[in-house]
């Protein structure tokens, strides 16, 4: 069968699933849809959040989601109705077939960001409570694309599994120089994405499957469905491709970065049985997991053999000169000048820059063929591993818009959602370097990415940058043991309703952050689960707190689902691999915070040393506020330290006495009650701030939340 016959009967079911005509002839759709599990029909999706629990946390409220075309807008839980959906759905799908004629990829690319678009808030006919009518037609075509010549009559009985992973991440992204690191640092994060990427479109060219055959892919982390290990695709045995695959990308990475990145791939059969059954996670996903971690443990191992001398052989190259970026030794006559500066960087370096530049301002992403002239590293090295060319125009025979749904409009064959928020060089910054030029900075160009040093001087108060670092809490045993059914489509829809936060709705929070003051933030990476972010220190946390409660909403506030984060201030110039280092420590004591009763952990926020708990940030700032307020009623800038000074003297003695009751007490009392007499009469307002502080920041409970925002309102008005 041919592949034009597949993917005509896999657009017409999905037609079919949407209402329009009956099941497609010649297919025993019958029997793929067994596999999923049993009949569920229901008039209203439930979230799939709504499926998590954890037995240690409390249940959650069921939440259903409200039929509406998916967008960047519509992603949160609302009770307001949108467009129509049958309607809407009818109306592209006859535009995408007036632009793509009879039953190609191109076809089969627009039917599927369609059927995603107007069917992720539809309930599925199978598959249980909580999975959306797009993730059943989505698992029914992997199968049927990995089910060799006889899919008419059904799903193969037995799968392979294929997940993998990039080792080396970390090191290849953080272990920079400050120096030119806000050019690359975007450009090497997104790369990894793009590796990814590039990795599997040679998966799914090599064993003929399609993009529904992608059970997740993020952060350089991906699992697919593929045929039998033993079964024959274009001669070859699908464990042959694996292999060959395998080892050709580990060369193809171990040329052009020597051993930083690397690619983890491994697999494990997959019964038929398995796939709508909790099997799926507690058996075959555990052992993918393994196989991975074995494969990360033996790095380049598919290629030590053949290419012993470059793994082991001394690095480097002759010449007296280095990368000012990554610290490469460069040959003579190797690499280039940074522009306006005496300083070099490497080819790689350079190319990164290129795409962090090129990324910021991109509204689409093509795939082609590779162009007759040679373009950046980067994308050598992407086409090396896929045989795929990666650019930011619509020159490819597949290109998605960035971040609208509304693709068929700009001649797009499909949509991907990007956190890209990334700030420009204004021209407050060109005046500012023509004022007080930068020995060691390079002239500023418009359109160029900011430095660190041109975000960290818009800051209000302390001229300084924030490194923010999010994850969700718990995320491995949610997907083990939390999710209620554990099934190869309900994996495939919490990491894409996930997905959809952290590499979608994020640019709406950072949007809305920096709307007053634009081209404070820049979003390094963020997908899948986690986030990493730079900017202007004095935003992040309301940025860090405007996540948490965005995700708290579009979870349903469930209890099982929580997010913890640390926000580290730095140095504009600060070494970029300590800082990702630090924000990462700092994130890992959030997690291991624990209330003050005892019970309850992780859901917290780590700030300027401290741990609190999201649902106790409320009250530091309203301390915030009640030390801005004597502080502009006329109270002395002592105040600050008179309230950090009861701070530090509490936490002495709970640690050296084990008590929380003590002198502190009346010390504090004795000193603010002296500030708030020494104030004039006149200045009332300020008198009273700081009596009603002393009342009610001077006992255990309290006292941390008001030395924290004390500590908070120094840096501000410094």
């Amino acid at each position: 069968m041919t592949l034009e016959e597949k993917i005509r009967a896999v657009v017409e079911y999905g037609l079919h699933l949407m209402g329009q005509g009956l099941s497609p002839p010649g297919v025993n759709w019958q029997a793929y849809e067994a596999t999923l599990g049993e009949v569920h029909a229901t008039p209203t999706l439930l979230s799939i959040f709504s499926l998590v629990h954890l037995p240690e946390r409390a249940a959650s409220s069921p939440m259903t989601v409200t039929p509406r075309p998916l967008a960047l807008a519509t992603l949160m839980p609302s009770s307001q109705q949108g467009e129509a959906v049958a309607r809407g759905f009818q109306r592209e799908w006859d535009q995408a077939r007036r632009r793509f004629p009879g039953f190609s990829l191109p076809t089969f690319h627009g039917f599927y960001h369609l059927l995603r678009k107007y069917a992720w808030a539809l309930p599925a006919q199978r598959g249980g409570a909580g999975i959306p009518l797009f993730e059943q037609w989505k698992a029914v075509t992997a199968m049927l694309f990995a089910s060799g010549q006889d899919w008419q009559a059904g799903p193969a009985t037995e799968f392979t599994l294929v997940g993998g992973d990039i080792p080396g991440i970390q090191d290849f992204v953080y272990t920079i120089t400050s120096r030119g690191a806000a050019r690359g640092l975007r450009g090497r994060s997104f790369f990894v994405q793009l590796l990814g990427e590039a990795v599997i479109e040679r998966l799914l060219n090599e064993l003929g499957l399609s993009l529904a055959n992608v059970i997740y892919n993020a952060g350089g982390n991906f699992m697919l469905l593929a045929p039998p290990l033993s079964a024959t695709v274009n001669g070859q045995t699908t464990e042959a491709i694996l292999e060959k695959v395998r080892s050709e990308a580990e060369k193809a990475l171990l040329d052009a970065f020597r051993g930083d990145l690397s690619l983890a791939l491994a697999w494990t059969p997959l019964a038929a049985a398995e796939i709508g059954s909790h099997e799926f996670t507690s058996r075959a996903s555990r052992v993918l997991k393994e196989g991975i971690a074995e494969r990360k443990r033996a790095r380049f191992g598919s290629v030590a053999k053949s290419q012993w001398e470059a793994l082991f052989a001394p690095q480097g190259r002759p010449g007296n000169r280095y990368c000012v970026v990554c610290q490469t030794p460069l040959a003579e006559g190797e690499g280039e000048k940074l522009p306006g500066e005496t300083a070099w960087q490497c080819q790689a370096c350079a190319s990164f820059a290129e795409l962090a530049r090129a990324l910021g301002k991109a509204s689409f992403l093509s795939l082609g063929s590779r162009p007759p002239s040679a373009k950046e590293t980067w994308q050598e090295a992407l086409f090396e591993v896929s045989g795929r060319w990666f650019s930011f125009d619509r020159s490819g025979d597949l290109v998605y818009a960035l971040n609208d749904t509304d693709f068929l409009r700009h001649g797009a064959h499909g949509f991907r959602f990007l956190a890209n928020v990334t700030p420009h060089v204004t021209q407050a910054d060109v005046d500012r370097w023509q004022a007080e030029p930068e020995e060691d900075e390079e002239p500023p160009r418009p359109g160029d990415v900011r430095t660190f040093a041109q975000m960290a001087a818009d800051a209000q108060g302390l001229k300084g940058i924030g490194v923010l670092r999010m994850d969700v809490d718990d995320l491995g045993q949610v997907m083990v043991r939390g999710l209620n059914l554990r099934t190869l489509a309900a994996t495939s829809a919490l990491s894409s309703a996930l997905d959809g936060f952290f590499a979608g709705y994020l640019n709406v929070i950072c949007e809305e952050i920096q709307k007053d003051r634009p081209e404070s933030l820049y979003v390094i990476y963020s997908g899948g689960d986690d986030l990493f972010i730079v900017g202007a220190w004095d935003l992040m946390p309301a940025l860090a707190a405007g996540i948490q409660a965005e995700f708290a909403r579009y979870t349903g506030n469930n209890p099982s689902l929580t997010i913890s984060g640390a926000v580290t201030l730095e140095d504009a110039k600060f070494p970029l691999y300590q800082a990702a280092e630090r924000a990462g420590e700092a994130e890992e004591r959030a997690k291991a915070y624990r209330r003050r009763q005892g019970s309850g952990e992780k859901n917290a926020f780590h700030f300027l040393g401290l741990e609190v708990g999201w649902e106790e940030w409320d009250q530091v700032l309203r301390y915030r506020e009640k030390i801005r307020t004597a502080l502009e009623g006329g109270a002395a800038r002592a105040l600050l330290q008179i309230v950090q000074d009861t701070y530090a003297q509490y936490e002495r003695q709970r640690k050296t006495r084990k008590t929380e009751i003590g002198p502190w007490i009346w010390r504090g009392a004795y000193a603010l009650s002296r500030m708030a007499g020494r104030i004039p009469r006149e200045n009332q307002e300020a008198r009273e701030a700081v009596t009603r502080l002393a009342q009610s920041c001077l006992n255990p409970a309290e006292i941390r939340f008001a030395g924290l925002a004390a500590r908070w309102m120094e840096l501000l008005t410094r």
